[in-house]
């Protein structure tokens, strides 16, 4: 009987040690890695990529501003202001440094809403 005794209250303790380690371990969600761009393409962003955008984004704005009367009587003035404006600013603001695959709303880049 003492022996009984013995097996149970070893068991007993046994789930009481290792049942909450089980049940906390279950209920840990494991994150996916999930990896950002590496150093040198932020740096290369911000020195290169960004300047040369914002140069086209400031040409295409002004080539939008001088072409808008002829596209708004074609009935193409909301296309050419999408193309000309948004897209070039969105493109250069829009994103995360060092990030050229989507943008800050998670849109892929090349995405035309219509």
């Amino acid at each position: 009987m003492n022996k009984l005794k013995s097996v149970v209250v070893i068991i007993a303790l046994t789930g009481i040690i290792f049942i909450p380690g089980i049940s906390a371990a279950q209920e840990t969600k494991v994150m996916p890695y999930q990896s950002g761009p590496s150093a040198g393409m932020v740096v290369l962003d911000l020195l290169f990529v960004r300047p040369v955008c914002v140069a086209g984004a400031l040409t295409s704005t002004a080539l939008c501003i001088v072409t808008m009367p002829a596209a708004y009587l074609t009935g193409v003035g909301e296309q050419s202001a999408r193309l000309l404006v948004e897209a070039p600013w969105r493109f250069t603001t829009g994103r995360p440094l060092g990030e050229f695959s989507t943008y800050r709303d998670g849109d892929p880049i090349g995405h035309v809403e219509r």
